[in-house]
């Protein structure tokens, strides 16, 4: 993927994110669309319990605590990813041809609510000049993690 594709995907990625409100949740620290097989992990966040059990981009979860996603709503995916903090989850990834299974234990996370405004703050009209990990690092001055 080109350099102008990625930065494009994630200034979309935070421009969208108005449309959420502050939120806290139980998770695993990554951003997910819906795949055949289940879901798609499109980003992984620095730090989270995914980023540390090896969770990559494009892996595509079949499986959380083994029972199969496949064919369930996208909502129905991601609440089964969710859930109590400092309880384990174990997800089925299928990762180019092979299928692992990759377990982590929730923390709290949460997601924080961006207005355009306090994005052309950090950056001006123009955003369309700033690397992907540029982007991220704004928006992961926003999220926040415990430390637990």
């Amino acid at each position: 993927m080109n350099r102008l594709l990625k930065v494009s995907m994630a200034l979309s990625l935070l421009l969208s994110i108005p449309l959420m409100a502050d939120e806290s949740f139980g998770g695993v620290g990554i951003t997910i669309v819906p795949a055949k097989e289940g879901v798609r992990v499109v980003e992984v966040i620095p730090g989270t319990p995914a980023a540390e059990a090896g969770v990559l981009p494009e892996d595509r979860i079949c499986a959380v605590d083994a029972v199969s996603i496949t064919g369930k709503s996208f909502d129905e995916a991601r609440d089964a990813l969710r859930g109590q903090k400092g309880k384990p989850v174990e997800i089925s990834v299928i990762r180019e041809a092979d299928t692992l299974s990759l377990t982590m234990r929730r923390k709290t996370l949460t997601i924080k609510d961006y207005s355009e405004q306090s994005i052309e703050k950090w950056y001006g009209k123009d955003k369309s000049s700033y690397s992907k990990e540029e982007l991220e690092a704004v928006a992961l001055q926003g999220a926040s993690s415990d430390a637990e």
